[in-house]
């Protein structure tokens, strides 16, 4: 197309001499493969100076995938038989060897992620939590939160009365901060991460979840393993002997406190180790060869979770768990009103059941956030609304009963429960728990016959 000088052959275009098709489609048409707008003639200097530049180059080679034929190459560079090839820009994209004179444009939601020469475009599935789900993880959190904070309320408004001081009020308190506590483990578990942020943030969620579940969790037990303990110790030393036995609830805050500390012990050496983190793990890619678009899904998720941390950290769980339902029992004589042997006893089955089947399901969906979530969330949040109730639910239906017998036994024997004044006390002498144990020589049937009258009404 730049030959200058003697009268030579050139592509032209087809309008630009009559003579020139006809003369030539006939002879192409013959051989068959007659297919271009452009035909070669022998043209004059004068029209090759006049002749307009072929766009694409007949003689050029096809650009490969991911480039096209520039125009700007076309007519500036002098070499006709070089490529006039020039690769894709941001966002654009070509598939095959062409000499299409610009790229495709990437279809709406893909890119290129900010290369140039692409030979297909990049749609991203993040599987990202929707924003309903996470309504209802909030909504989870804000119910669970209600009943802590209305048990809380009902306890100080009730404090005098016999089923709520017997039920020792500080670990009753305990065991609401705790499910607190554990509940609030729903909304770290929504904390995410797009590819291209900083994961920083969510991987901080991921590390909040066993701190705020575990911690909940212990605190819940071991107030139960506490306020039982207490108890027996009570029944324990004042067996045969007719005295006053006190047991304050400062004696028992060690109970509270040594798993507690274990459990942050465990947490704080797997933070300082080996943290877990947030990652986005591929699931599958699909290249659609109609569209250009490689869809890439994939699953953000918390990993490095170390068998090592958190074996040690189930371990605390059913010890503890296993701990209290024997001290439960060996006070399983003392009513129920003043002890929660039965319902933490169903309690604990009622969290097995949840375990065995919300485990099974997790590992069923966890390519799916939104499944994972709910599954996720809600076991925590049955497991603390279930345990609130299972605990208060019969508390407050004793409270609210008629008068109510004051008899600590079932109908094995009978302990009478003594008040102790109040003031001119410090808040750790408060809920002391006393009793007298009747002397055998009574007559323990009179006693029994009129307790049962009284609870009667």
């Amino acid at each position: 197309n730049a030959g200058r000088g003697a009268a030579g052959m050139q592509w032209i275009p087809s309008s630009s001499s009559e003579k020139h098709i006809q003369l030539f489609e006939n002879e192409l048409s013959e051989a068959g493969d007659y297919d271009d707008p452009f035909i070669l003639g022998c043209v004059s200097p004068y029209d090759q100076a006049e002749a307009a530049t072929i766009v694409p180059a007949a003689s050029a080679l096809d650009c490969s995938p991911g480039m096209f034929t520039s125009i700007e190459k076309v007519q500036n560079e002098t070499a006709l038989l070089e490529s006039k090839c020039d690769t894709c820009p941001l966002d654009t994209f070509s598939m095959s060897n062409s000499r299409n004179l610009q790229c495709m444009t990437c279809p709406a939601g893909s890119t290129t992620e900010g290369e140039i020469g692409s030979t297909y475009c990049v749609q991203m599935e993040l599987n990202l939590l929707s924003p309903g789900v996470l309504v209802m993880g909030y909504i989870f959190v804000a119910l669970s939160w209600c009943f802590s904070l209305g048990y809380f309320v009902w306890i100080y408004r009730n404090k005098e009365h016999p089923v709520v001081s017997m039920g020792q009020i500080e670990f009753l308190t305990l065991f609401c901060l705790g499910t607190f506590i554990s509940s609030s483990s729903i909304i770290a578990l929504g904390g995410e991460a797009l590819v291209s942020e900083d994961n920083t943030m969510a991987s901080r969620s991921c590390q909040a979840i066993p701190f705020l579940y575990s911690c909940g969790w212990v605190l819940m037990y071991s107030s139960l393993t506490a306020k039982s303990y207490r108890l027996f110790k009570v029944l324990q030393n004042s067996r045969d002997r007719i005295k006053r036995v006190e047991v304050r609830a400062k004696d028992m805050y060690y109970i509270v406190a040594v798993p507690i500390l274990l459990v942050l012990v465990i947490l704080v050496a797997w933070q300082l180790t080996d943290p877990i983190v947030y990652e986005r793990r591929e699931l599958s890619r699909d290249l659609n060869p109609i569209t250009g678009v490689l869809t890439i899904s994939s699953v953000g998720l918390c990993t490095n979770v170390q068998w090592k941390f958190l074996g040690p950290l189930i371990a605390v769980h059913v010890l503890l768990a296993v701990v209290t339902n024997i001290i439960l029992w060996k006070v399983r004589d003392v009513r129920d009103r003043y002890q929660e042997q039965r319902v933490v006893a169903m309690a604990s089955i009622y969290i097995c059941e949840l375990l065995l089947l919300g485990v099974p399901i997790l590992f069923a969906v966890r390519d799916s956030s939104d499944a994972r979530y709910i599954v996720l969330a809600g076991v925590v949040f049955l497991t603390d609304t279930g345990s609130l109730s299972l605990v208060f639910i019969p508390k407050i239906m004793y409270q609210r009963e008629r008068a109510g017998s004051l008899t600590i036994f079932r109908k094995r024997r009978q302990m009478n429960f003594t008040s102790v004044p109040r003031k001119n006390m410090n808040p750790s002498e408060r809920s002391v728990v006393t009793l007298e144990i009747a002397p055998p020589e009574k007559n323990l049937s009179v006693i029994e016959e009129v307790s049962n009258e009284i609870e009667k009404g």
